[in-house]
């Protein structure tokens, strides 16, 4: 984000059309939350130290633009601080406490200078004493930084007072990923790590609900106290609280530490994301020769208890492998392959392939063929799927995976992408 330059437009026209024009396609927020863009602390020690006022860092920032017009959208305004600021608190209430906010603004009468520096300032919205305090609203042209609690009385704010609430910009036609703090007007959105069954984690948004705007198959970058993650939204729910399952595929996973920062995408390519395919699958392969002798008709059999879990999502689940059906006498073979929800069953007819052998006059039979199928499948909850074999015909003297032959492999390769 950093690095956008609004240069001096002339007029107030000129400064909003260059506005409408660069950012058109803009989510309000600090060019870079990680880097400190004003960040809101107490007054620092070298100044004095904690008094009423808190001090704000240098930083660019995109303000909404609370105008929508038609073909554009919903735009934002850009300005910038080469400096630290000092901004004064009021004097606390005698008796109540509350809540200020600490916000950046755009006059948008003024024509801008160069990156954006003399249109911008930082203030504070004071809120309105109570017994419980609650944020005062947000003025338009606002974009909110922090959150300081006044407690009735004090005479100092330091940072136990102060509530960071900084989001992050985004240019979407830049990158191809929308910051998600626009699903939630000006107030933060507060994500946070919920649960984990790897590869898929849950992602929770309190007191929200989301799925108007996030939607199963899109993509996810997550920035969290240990770097940067990629996802696939597998599931999402709300009940009091919206419920995101990502699927991080072989190589993500979802710390459970604080998130700074989210961002979607139904784009094919944001930038940034991994589209390898073989990072978005669950794959099982086996090199062993797994045996099963005198099989009984009819009977199945989970040969080396190979199976696969198969997470939340939609997936394209399969198989390929080499069976070897075997007999000691003259007779027809006739083998079926599945994968199944169950270890010793057959759980859906269109995962089942077979092999087979006309009867023959030739002694004891054993012979190769190489078997595969898939099926999408739709899960709400991960779920396992054994590989299983049938003899079909009586007096069979083995049957078997011959993955020393040629690799046994299971997959479910996320649809997705």
């Amino acid at each position: 984000m950093s690095g956008l330059t609004i240069i001096n437009a002339g007029t107030a026209y000129k400064q909003q059309a260059i506005h409408h024009t660069v950012t058109s396609f803009g989510t309000p927020g600090v060019a870079n939350v990680t880097r400190g863009d004003f960040l809101v602390t107490e007054r620092a020690a070298g100044d004095g130290g904690p008094n009423m006022s808190v001090d704000v860092a240098l930083g660019e920032c995109y303000v909404p633009y609370n105008v929508y017009l038609p073909g554009f959208g919903t735009k934002v305004l850009f300005s910038s601080e080469s400096a630290k600021q000092n901004v004064a608190i009021d004097a606390a209430d005698a008796t109540n406490d509350r809540i200020d906010l600490i916000c950046r603004s755009v006059d948008t009468v003024s024509s801008p200078g160069d990156e954006g520096v003399n249109v911008g300032e930082t203030v504070v919205v004071t809120g309105t004493p109570a017994a419980s305090p609650t944020p005062p609203s947000l003025p338009d042209y606002h974009e909110i930084l922090a959150y300081v609690d006044v407690a009735a009385t004090v005479t100092s704010i330091t940072d136990a007072d102060i509530t960071d609430v900084r989001r992050e910009a985004s240019i979407d036609i830049l990158n191809g990923w929308k910051s998600s703090a626009f699903v939630n007007g000006y107030d933060r959105d507060t994500w946070a790590y919920q649960s984990a069954d790897d590869p898929s984690y849950v992602m929770r948004l309190a007191s929200t609900d989301v799925s108007d705007y996030i939607s199963e198959g899109m993509k996810v970058k997550v920035v969290s106290e240990s770097g940067t993650n990629y996802f696939l939204v597998t599931k999402i729910e709300f009940s009091t609280n919206t419920d995101i399952t990502l699927y991080g595929g072989t190589d993500y996973d979802l710390p459970n530490e604080d998130i700074y920062a989210v961002y979607f995408s139904s784009a094919k390519a944001p930038v940034g994301f991994p589209l390898d395919p073989s990072l978005w699958q669950v794959l099982v392969t086996d090199n062993q020769s797994r045996n099963q002798s005198n099989p009984n008709q009819n009977q199945w059999y989970n040969l080396g208890s190979l199976s696969i879990t198969v997470p939340i999502g939609i997936w394209e689940l399969g198989y390929q492998l080499i069976a070897q059906p075997g007999d000691s006498a003259d007779s027809a073979l006739i083998n079926d392959i599945t994968l199944s929800t169950g270890s010793a069953s057959e759980s859906d007819s269109e995962l089942t392939t077979r092999i087979g052998l006309n009867s023959v006059s030739y002694g004891a039979t054993q012979f190769y063929g190489v078997c595969s199928n898939s099926k999408i499948v739709s899960l709400t909850s991960s779920d396992i799927y054994y590989l299983n074999q049938v003899a079909r015909i009586s007096g069979n003297s083995i049957m078997g995976f011959r993955g020393d032959v040629g690799e046994t492999k299971i997959y479910a390769r996320s649809v997705y992408l």
